[in-house]
C-alpha cells in the first residue's frame, strides 16, 4: 500500500513538473547559478526533451502504482476476495492429515481448530475472516463484520498407512483425510 501511494505522489510530480514546464523551472530554479542566466539557457530542444522525460517518468509512476494495486488485490471486490480466501481455506484442509477424530464437543466442531487454522493462514492481511461452527461439520464464514457468508463443509476420509517393521512384520498407522468444499452463503 505504502509503494502504491509512493509511486502514485512521485507520478504526480513528475506530472506537475512537464505541466510547469522546464523553461519556467529554469528560470525559477536554475537561472541564478549562472552568471549569464541567457546565454546558459538550455535550447527549445533540451526543454522539450525534458517535458517528454517528465511525462514518460510520470506515466511509467502511475502505471506502476496501478499495477502494484492489481495485484495486491486492490481493485478487486471485498466478496471475490472472501471467496478465494475461503477457496484457499477449503485446499488447506484437503492438505491436512489428522491423526486423531479431533474434539468431539459438538458444539464448536469436531475439526474446528484445523477450520480455524486454515482460514487464518487463507486471510488477506487486511481482511479478517471469521469461521463460525454452524452445526455437524459446517462452517460459515465471514467478514469480521459478518458480510459476504460462504458455507465450508468439512468431510473425512480414514487413511491407513502401512509402515514396515521389525523382521519383516509392518504397522498400520491410521489417520484421517480432509476434504472441504465451499459454497456461497451461509450454512444452515
Amino acid at each position: 500500500m505504502a509503494l502504491v501511494v509512493l509511486l502514485a505522489v512521485v507520478g504526480g510530480a513528475f506530472a506537475l513538473l512537464a505541466w510547469v514546464g522546464p523553461r519556467k523551472l529554469y528560470w525559477t530554479l536554475g537561472a541564478w547559478a549562472h552568471r549569464d542566466p541567457q546565454a546558459n539557457e538550455p535550447s527549445d530542444a533540451a526543454y522539450a526533451v525534458q517535458r517528454f522525460g517528465y511525462i514518460v517518468l510520470s506515466a511509467a509512476s502511475v502505471v506502476g502504482a496501478i499495477a502494484i494495486a492489481h495485484s495486491q488485490g486492490m481493485f478487486t471486490s471485498e466478496e471475490t476476495r472472501v471467496r478465494q480466501a475461503v477457496e484457499k481455506a477449503a485446499e488447506r484442509m484437503e492438505e491436512a492429515h489428522v491423526t486423531s477424530g479431533g474434539s468431539a464437543n459438538s458444539a464448536t466442531g469436531r475439526y474446528n481448530s484445523q477450520v480455524q487454522s486454515a482460514v487464518r493462514q487463507a486471510s488477506p492481511n487486511d481482511l479478517e475472516l471469521v469461521a463460525t461452527h454452524v452445526s455437524g461439520e459446517q462452517y460459515t464464514v465471514t467478514t469480521a463484520a459478518g458480510e459476504h457468508p460462504f458455507c465450508l463443509v468439512v468431510k473425512a476420509s480414514s487413511q491407513n498407512v502401512y509402515v514396515p517393521g521389525a523382521e519383516g512384520s509392518t504397522i498400520t498407522t491410521s489417520y484421517l483425510k480432509l476434504s472441504a468444499s465451499a459454497r456461497e452463503g451461509a450454512c444452515g
